[in-house]
């Protein structure tokens, strides 16, 4: 039978990989529209090497797409930085639901 306790964590447990859930695409949305800028701003003024070098922000001939997509390379750490909260409040809601399990079974085998 189940208690209205182990409910009540198991119904938080689905509402945090909800809003996991909701994080991960908010990331992958804001990566998605950083690429895009990066892909737009290039396009419009050519990339700074002949090569496919990935953007590193000590060469001076990066800085010009740096400061052009800042405010979008910003959401996308804050994005990063919400998902992995979403993570983390989620591994502790599971883990929750395991210790009442445990603390559950231990008394009924008592």
């Amino acid at each position: 039978m189940i208690t209205t306790e182990r409910l009540q964590l198991a119904l938080r447990v689905a509402d945090r990989a909800m809003a996991h859930q909701r994080a991960i695409d908010d990331l992958a949305e804001a990566q998605r529209r950083l690429d895009q800028r990066y892909a737009d701003f290039f396009e419009e003024h050519g990339r700074p090497f002949d090569d496919r070098r990935p953007i590193n922000p000590e060469a001076e001939e990066f800085l010009p797409v740096i400061e052009a997509t800042r405010h979008l390379y910003i959401a996308r750490c804050n994005a990063r930085q919400a998902a992995n909260a979403a993570k983390r409040k989620l591994k502790l809601a599971v883990r929750a639901v395991e210790r009442y399990d445990a603390h559950t079974f231990t008394q009924e085998a008592a």
